[in-house]
């Protein structure tokens, strides 16, 4: 089964609401699963944090299984301080996991905890000028 995260785009009113809706169903004991989230409050906040050069890391993690961060920033012609930025952001995001690497010493392997990244922009939320 694929493990997909759920991106979109929420104002900081719909986030609390849906996080009020989640604690209230987790305090009467209903489970209900739901995939995980991760969601902006505009689209050029979207825009600013999953950029091209982000995406191309995930995807390099996933395909080459690049063994460090070293080895990563090598495999995306990347400058390794750049990539390290940009994994950090990542992780606090929650969309890149590190595991200790076997025989590397003190590196770390990155892993992409998803198969997929589902984005859906509803244009109907969306603001005129966030559209512009």
């Amino acid at each position: 089964m694929k493990r997909r995260l759920r991106v979109g785009i929420r104002s900081r009113e719909d986030s609390y609401t849906a996080a009020l809706h989640a604690l209230r169903r987790a305090e009467s004991g209903k489970r209900i699963v739901q995939a995980p989230g991760l969601y902006f409050e505009s689209l050029d906040d979207l825009r600013k944090i999953l950029t091209t050069k982000r995406l191309d890391l995930l995807v390099a993690i996933l395909h080459q299984a690049p063994g460090s961060v070293t080895e990563l920033a090598k495999l995306v012609r990347r400058d390794l301080k750049n990539v390290s930025a940009d994994l950090a952001l990542l992780r606090q995001l929650g969309l890149v996991e590190f595991v200790e690497a076997k025989g590397h010493g003190n590196a770390r392997t990155p892993v992409v905890p998803y198969d997929e990244i589902d984005i859906t922009i509803d244009l109907r939320s969306l603001t005129q000028s966030e559209a512009a």
